[in-house]
């Protein structure tokens, strides 16, 4: 999203890079670098970082580095998962003019209501064989589903493949749905 705030004066023109994606996960990608830019006709005094919205986890800090440069890291493990994230640049020249830019994306929730059944439920490794059953799990439609069938994990949304690790072992996926 762009928005635009008109301002009197000459404020310091000020840009985000853009983000690779809009959503993500707070497991996977632990941290988030992100690059601004300041341009002025006036000296700089001032350029900081903040969160603008979003719920944080126990009192974290969402910053992984200093918040006072052009260059900032993310610490996503310290944002709440399905909530909407708007972060902020400013830039403050020495008249007392303000800029700012800023990013939003939105942190990823874990898929639900599903579960995982292994038969038998006790066994020797290398020697029995065990069917590993994931059924009836939810996600939201932009994630991607992925689908555990004999031993490759298959992955319909993104067209990739991995096979499993394992030997003896048999996998079923069943009752797969996209949350709404």
């Amino acid at each position: 999203m762009i928005s635009v705030e008109i301002t009197s004066g000459d404020p310091p023109e000020v840009s985000v890079s853009a983000l690779s994606q809009s959503k993500f996960n707070s497991i996977q990608e632990t941290y988030l670098f992100v690059e601004g830019a300041v341009d002025s006709t006036n000296a700089i005094s001032d350029v900081s970082w903040s969160k603008i919205q979003g719920d944080l986890q126990g009192g974290l800090s969402p910053f992984a580095s200093s918040t006072t440069g052009l260059t900032t890291v993310i610490d996503l493990y310290a944002l709440t998962e399905g909530n909407e994230y708007v972060f902020r640049l400013t830039a403050k020249d020495v008249q007392g003019n303000e800029g700012y830019a800023q990013i939003s994306f939105k942190v990823n929730t874990a898929p639900s209501s599903g579960s995982v059944t292994s038969s038998p439920g006790v066994g020797d490794a290398l020697s029995t064989n065990f069917l590993i059953s994931s059924k009836n799990w939810a996600d939201d439609v932009e994630d991607g589903v992925w689908v555990s069938a004999g031993e490759e994990k298959l992955d319909y949304n993104r067209g990739r493949s991995l096979k499993l690790v394992g030997v003896g072992v048999v996998a079923e996926a069943e009752g797969l749905r996209a949350s709404e």
